[in-house]
């Protein structure tokens, strides 16, 4: 049986970032017991 769900973000504009390895990481949650992290790693040249 399908669960009611919704789903939202929160968004930005930035500049690029500079050249060199940088890091992202961002995660949220339902409020409840779902939640999700990511994790990414990036080599700007």
């Amino acid at each position: 049986m399908p669960i009611p769900v919704s789903c939202w973000g929160l968004w930005a504009s930035v500049p690029p970032p500079a050249p060199g390895t940088h890091e992202l990481t961002f995660g949220g949650s339902d409020g409840g017991r779902f939640w999700v992290e990511a994790q990414y790693r990036l080599t700007v040249r």
